[in-house]
């Protein structure tokens, strides 16, 4: 539990001792993802997208600039579009970049990059561009992946072959939440964006502790925060170890030297607030301890079993299939494919099936007692 990490023994006594109870709660409802989960879950969904297309441009999602209205040069479209201002800290672009240099050198002719950089109109107009996918690590309140898909949007010839149904659009995130993908429903139905989110965003309102915790973020906030809860209030409780995402409470990115808690009962403590994740970084102390917890590896042969259990259960649609088993989804397309290959399960358009050969393997692995037969054959040495 990161509660016993060391180094989140400092972060804790900054609350006061009645609190710190809560503060434990909340560390460990935290869910923590290895950057290298998001690159193989969005590279897999990425490649399941590009089957359909004979070429494909990938950009990043990022923050627009101030009155930045169009992502593409309204003007020349021989422009390069970039990937970040040079002020702004790099955080999921940076990984997505490379994920795109990746695909492009697995998928040649499919994948549309201007040298190393992202390609601009002409080049996309050339190669026949026949979709653009979007990607982000996640989506919170969605105002961000709104806004940039407004600014693609935005350029007429961009607009002009959305209308054509000559280009789609695509969105890929690896989690969001409910509030957010709730905020891109406009652009399904404006410019049939096809949103691709792999998983659920867990938030604060669904902890069972949840209104505590709530009021320990708020009542601990600076007294000048604007945000206590997250950006637009979304309360996540996700860190993934390349950044935090604003949408975290403030208490856990936000650094204050003058330091006064909103609530006049939790004044005292300290005269500062150091941040667990200072400015959405995320220090190597925290990965290093992170690193000496061991995960544990499950064996395929467990995995299979998981997986027959539950579609034996009545789940069978493959998009929430990983949701339900809490794999990631690289590791479940994985499993998925080995099985269907060994004849264990068929799969019809997104309907998973037991074929006879799985209900065999499944019943044998729900017997519980196995009988030894002993003879004067066998020798079992005591």
């Amino acid at each position: 539990m990161l509660s016993n990490l060391a180094y989140c023994q400092p972060f804790i006594k900054q609350f006061k001792v009645k609190d710190q109870e809560v503060a434990r709660d909340l560390l460990d409802s935290l869910v923590v993802i290895p950057t290298s989960r998001v690159i193989n879950d969005i590279t897999c969904q990425l490649e399941i997208i590009m089957e359909r297309y004979d070429s494909v441009a990938i950009y990043p999602i990022r923050e627009l600039l101030q009155n930045e209205v169009s992502y593409f040069d309204d003007n020349d479209d021989r422009i390069v579009p970039f990937l970040q201002h040079g002020t702004e800290p790099l955080g999921s672009e940076a990984f997505i970049s490379n994920i795109i240099a990746n695909l492009s050198r697995a998928y040649k002719k499919k994948v549309i990059l201007q040298g190393q950089q992202s390609p601009p109109i002409s080049l996309l107009r050339s190669k026949k561009c026949k979709a653009i996918i979007l990607v982000d690590d996640m989506i919170g309140s969605g105002k961000r992946t709104s806004d940039f898909i407004e600014a693609v949007y935005h350029h007429r010839t961009i607009k002009s072959w959305v209308s054509g149904h000559k280009l789609n659009l695509h969105v890929v995130s690896f989690m969001g939440s409910e509030q957010g993908l709730k905020y891109l429903k406009y652009w399904e139905k404006k410019a049939r964006v096809e949103i691709s989110n792999l998983a659920t965003c867990p938030t604060f309102y669904d902890v069972p502790n949840s209104v505590a915790m709530l009021q320990l973020c708020s009542d601990y906030a600076n007294n000048t925060e604007r945000m206590p809860l997250g950006f637009k209030d979304t309360a996540v409780r996700v860190v993934f170890t390349h950044s935090a995402p604003n949408n975290l409470p403030a208490i856990f990115y936000r650094n204050t030297f003058k330091y006064t808690a909103a609530s006049i009962s939790k004044r005292g403590v300290t005269k500062t607030w150091n941040a667990l994740f200072p400015a959405r970084s995320i220090p190597v102390q925290f990965r290093v301890s992170l690193e000496s917890i061991d995960e544990q590896q499950i064996p395929t042969s467990v995995r299979f079993k998981q997986f027959l259990a539950v579609i034996n259960d009545g789940f069978t649609n493959s998009n929430d299939m990983h949701l339900i088993l809490n794999w990631s989804y690289s590791v479940y397309q994985e499993v998925l494919h080995l099985m269907i290959d060994m004849k264990l399960l068929t799969l019809d358009v997104s309907t998973i099936m037991i074929t006879e050969r799985g209900l065999k393997e499944l019943s044998r692995w729900q017997e519980s007692n196995y009988n030894v037969e002993f003879n004067e054959k066998n020798y079992y040495p005591t």
